[in-house]
């Protein structure tokens, strides 16, 4: 009986050792995969905001995703050599994040979080604060709870998140709606200047929404912009370039739907790349403004995709070819912005 009950722990400890390595060699894996993505990848550039502060053009959203997401896919894109990392108070995956950048160099990471609007119909968090003053304190509080939920003391970028006007108005900006514009921008203002954030902006501002913000004038505002919107939309890109304002594209790939395009496929043919990387390089190609771009990416094989953009160009003809696409339409029938909408115009 003892023999048997030796044998029997033993064999036991040797299942356990077994586990023991397998895990380790998984562990080793990605480790190596890492360094190798890391090395084939390069550096991502950066592009320089009005105020001097280099922010690298290429992000990873973490829109949609939960805590345990957020921090497993920030984590494999630290890992990888993408230090920029885009959040937003109404994500709810500061937590994750937090978690994901806690052991690392706070100047190794370029953060950009973003705060609602105090009008936010679509929430959550839903609200409707019509007091310039009480929009104000709001905002100023939302910038400091985020910062704390983030675990760190001052962003890199601060974007408001969109218009103080109902989700996918279709109408310039009003005078009311640029009241509570302007209070959240004067809790920005105050946000810079205590140190709060290196840099701010906007996302999702049309024309008019822009013109009535006041000084001082956006680094960045983040639209919608992908192959199929065309390249200028309402003439915002060409407006945001006179200006000195960079244009942050989200949604590049319309949820994937730029990927089915026969006009990206055909161009990816000619240039042996991925869909993904032409619908990529054709937004940061875009010669209207300084560009930059959100990439969305929770695999290894997408995110090294998504890094290998900058030793190649889509030639003259292929760019032209793209810039007359008008499918997909991606969100809000192919608006830039989901909180305004300006006349069709060029600069």
């Amino acid at each position: 009986m003892l023999r048997s009950l030796v044998g029997s722990e033993m064999c036991i400890r040797d299942r356990y050792q077994r586990r023991v390595r397998g895990h380790q060699k998984i562990a080793m894996a990605m480790l190596l995969l890492l360094l190798l993505l890391r090395s084939s990848a390069g550096t991502v550039p950066t592009v320089e905001l009005r105020n001097g502060v280099h922010m690298p053009i290429i992000a990873l959203g973490t829109a949609g995703y939960d805590n345990n997401t957020a921090e497993a896919a920030v984590a494999m894109a630290l890992g990888a050599g993408l230090t920029h990392v885009h959040t937003a108070l109404d994500y709810f995956n500061a937590a994750g994040i937090g978690r994901a950048i806690a052991n690392t160099s706070r100047e190794a990471v370029f953060i950009t979080g973003m705060t609602p609007p105090c009008l936010h119909t679509a929430g959550p968090p839903v609200r409707n604060v019509s007091s310039a003053s009480a929009c104000e304190e709001l905002t100023l509080s939302e910038i400091d709870s985020s910062l704390k939920a983030l675990g760190i003391r001052q962003y890199d970028l601060l974007l408001l998140h969109g218009p103080n006007a109902p989700f996918n108005n279709t109408a310039p900006c009003t005078d009311e709606v640029c009241g509570l514009n302007q209070a959240q921008w004067r809790a920005y203002r105050a946000a810079l200047a205590l140190g709060k954030a290196r840099a701010i902006g906007v996302s999702n501002y049309c024309g008019s929404c822009l013109a009535c913000l006041g000084d001082p004038t956006p680094a960045v505002n983040q639209i919608q912009l992908h192959v199929g919107t065309g390249p200028d939309p309402e003439g915002l890109v060409s407006r945001q370039g006179v200006a000195g304002v960079v244009t942050q594209g989200y949604s590049p790939l319309a949820h994937g739907a730029v990927l089915n395009s026969s006009l990206v496929q055909e161009v990816a043919d000619v240039l042996n790349k991925s869909e993904a990387q032409v619908g990529l390089r054709w937004v940061l190609q875009n010669p209207r403004s300084k560009m930059a771009v959100v990439v969305k990416a929770d695999k290894l094989s997408y995110l090294l995709q998504d890094l290998q953009l900058f030793d190649w160009e889509i030639d003259s003809k292929g760019m032209t070819f793209l810039d007359l696409a008008t499918q997909p339409k991606g969100q809000q029938g192919g608006r830039p912005c989901w909180g305004c909408q300006d006349s069709v115009t060029t600069v």
